[in-house]
């Protein structure tokens, strides 16, 4: 079916007894749509495009309430307004859908991102793309209070976050993966360029890209805030800036982290940890077979900084042509326990004092 009108209203209440199915359908050029979905069993949405719309001011194209979604092979383009807000049910499944350019005036400013979801106990999201979106916490995609976040095999592109999460915001979330999954040329205006996680009780980042994303205070690829169990392999973080701290990754007061085969390069802060900064963690901290490759700070810690944590563990690490004025490849204050085994030193310089380390 397609559409081409002014203004639409559609709204269904299914009482959790039905399933809605939108296939083919292709929405262009119109204006106030809203699709209102509520307690439904299943809305699928597969095959569609909706393009070229202007939103209702205070609300998103689709709103889907206690309802499980399922998006397939789905295009939305040139959105002007939100695009989605999912709350209070089971399960969320995105699978080869494309978000792209999202347009926010003064009258769409609100506390969501272009595409929300709130209180979903198992969100998947599986080849898919986000480009050219701006919010104000997650440039892209806001998630609040959900349980298992899977997000697989995606991109976030040019995305960018008013306050914190240029790409992805995420708060009070049970575990999130991320799986060969790429951010790059996203920004946020004060911390983590690519995406920020506060309060993640398990978060697990592998085979992934963090690429040209910048923070203008801290975090410039990656921020987490109060974080239980961090782990992050065979990743790549590269040319990421942060105006503060942190140009690859802004790690604080996180319990347990692991940092396992995964390359910083080109990373710069203006002050602490031009590829990694880590602040006031309270339990273990493990970096392991890593390589720091020409990352810069303007202050310490060209490759990693620490401070006031409880302990770090550099493990068949190598270091080489990291610059800092103190510490041209790691600096760290008023730790508990660091050691470093088996690293290698190269070419690390400091413009004070602790070329490789202080």
């Amino acid at each position: 079916m397609n559409c081409s009108f002014r203004k639409t209203f559609f709204h269904a209440a299914g009482n959790n007894i039905s399933q809605l199915v939108l296939v083919n359908i292709v929405c262009s050029g119109s204006e106030k749509v809203l699709f209102t979905i509520d307690m439904y069993d299943k809305l699928i949405i597969k095959n569609c495009a909706f393009k070229n719309i202007k939103a209702a001011s205070e609300n998103p194209l689709i709103s889907a309430l206690k309802t499980n979604v399922y998006l397939y092979n789905n295009y939305f383009n040139n959105i002007v307004g939100l695009v989605m807000i999912i709350k209070v049910t089971v399960y969320v499944q995105i699978k080869h859908v494309v978000f792209a350019n999202t347009y926010r005036p003064g009258e769409y400013e609100t506390a969501f991102g272009p595409i929300s979801i709130f209180s979903v106990n198992e969100i998947s999201i599986f080849k898919t793309k986000f480009t050219k979106h701006f919010g104000r916490n997650g440039g892209a995609l806001l998630l609040i209070d959900n349980g298992l976040v899977r997000i697989f095999y995606s991109s976030f592109i040019n995305n960018m976050g008013q306050i914190r999460g240029g790409a992805l915001y995420a708060l009070n979330v049970e575990s999130i993966k991320i799986i060969k999954t790429s951010f790059q040329f996203n920004s946020a205006r004060l911390s983590g360029g690519a995406a920020f996680f506060r309060k993640v009780n398990l978060i697990k980042m592998a085979y992934s890209l963090v690429f040209l994303n910048k923070a203008g205070v801290k975090g410039g690829g990656i921020n987490y805030n109060r974080c239980k169990h961090i782990t992050i392999k065979y990743s790549t973080f590269t040319n990421n800036s942060a105006k503060n701290s942190g140009g690859g990754i802004y790690l604080s007061y996180a319990r347990i982290v692991f940092c396992i085969r995964t390359t910083f390069e080109h990373n710069t802060a203006v002050r602490y940890g031009g590829a990694l900064s880590h602040e006031y963690g309270v339990g273990e901290f493990q970096c392991i077979s890593c390589g720091m490759f020409k990352n810069v700070a303007g202050n310490s810690g060209g490759g990693i900084y620490s401070y006031k944590s409880s302990a770090l563990q550099n493990i068949n690490l190598t270091f080489m042509e990291n610059r800092a004025a103190i510490g041209g490849g790691i600096s760290s204050e008023y730790l508990g326990f660091v050691s470093s085994r088996n690293c290698n030193f190269v070419d690390n310089k400091a413009h004070i004092s602790g070329g490789a380390i202080y």
